[in-house]
C-alpha cells in the first residue's frame, strides 16, 4: 500500500501551495502535483481492480505476459456481464489526471 502513501503524500504536498499567493511556477507544479496524485490512484484502483484474483504463480515472465493479456482481453472487451464496479472506478482518477495534465502545460 505504499503507492497510496504516494498518493496521499502528491496530493497533500499539492495543497501546501496557496493559489493566491503563488506565482506561475508553483501553480503550474500544483497542477502536476495534482495530475501525478490522480495517476497515482488510478494505477492503484486499477492495479487492486484487476488482480485481485489473479495471483498465481507463474512459470515464467512470457507466462505471467500472456497470461495478463488473455485476461485483459476477456475483462474489457470480450466482456458479456454488467460492467466491474472497480474498473468504473478508476475513470474518475483518470479523467483527473488528463484535466490536470492538460491544464498544467496550458492545452485547455
Amino acid at each position: 500500500m505504499w503507492i497510496g502513501a504516494l498518493c496521499a503524500e502528491l496530493f497533500v504536498s499539492s495543497e501546501m501551495i496557496d493559489p493566491d499567493t503563488a506565482d506561475n511556477a508553483q501553480i503550474e507544479r500544483r497542477k502536476v502535483l495534482k495530475a501525478s496524485a490522480a495517476a497515482t490512484s488510478a494505477l492503484l484502483l486499477w492495479m487492486i481492480s484487476f488482480f485481485n484474483w489473479h495471483l498465481p504463480f507463474y512459470k515464467n515472465y512470457f507466462h505471467m505476459i500472456t497470461r495478463l493479456g488473455e485476461i485483459t482481453w476477456m475483462r474489457y472487451v470480450w466482456h458479456s456481464g454488467p460492467p466491474r464496479f472497480m474498473a468504473i472506478l478508476v475513470l474518475y482518477p483518470l479523467a483527473a489526471f488528463v484535466k490536470y495534465t492538460l491544464s498544467a502545460f496550458q492545452i485547455i
